[in-house]
């Protein structure tokens, strides 16, 4: 499995803390962008981060894959991808819908009132969004 694989477990280092992210989506159409579900807890760089941490709330973010690539963010372990969390890939860009890599067809203005946009974050922004986090008790 490549690093930058969907499913994969992924820690964010934020200075004294690592934010903790698990990739849902690497797309082929759109390149070298991955979405990322960012929990919303950080942990202490010094404490060891397990699978099990990767749950509770957390945010969407469609980024590059760069960091993962390059090890800049570190796979940690992997967890199938489920099919509610792969349904979270449904949204808008450029006035079409997308699950994943499928394009689905035109949105409606409904569908472009209620459907998340399509917008890539620099890793550096989601970097900063983790370290803005809640520290894990």
């Amino acid at each position: 499995m490549t690093e930058s694989a969907g499913g994969n477990l992924i820690v964010i280092p934020v200075g004294e803390w690592t934010g903790l992210a698990k990739v849902l989506f690497v797309s082929t159409y759109f390149a070298d962008v991955v979405l990322i579900k960012l929990f919303r807890l950080k942990i202490a760089s010094t404490q060891r981060v397990d699978p099990t941490d990767f749950h509770g709330p957390f945010d969407l973010y469609y980024t590059s894959v760069e960091p993962i690539r390059r090890r800049r963010w570190k796979k940690i372990g992997t967890e199938e991808v489920s099919a509610s969390e792969f349904a979270l890939t449904k949204r808008t860009s450029g006035g079409e819908i997308w699950i994943g890599d499928q394009h689905i067809g035109p949105a409606s203005d409904m569908d472009l009132a209620t459907l998340p946009k399509m917008q890539i974050f620099g890793f550096k922004l989601i970097e900063k969004y983790a370290d803005r986090m809640v520290a894990a008790s």
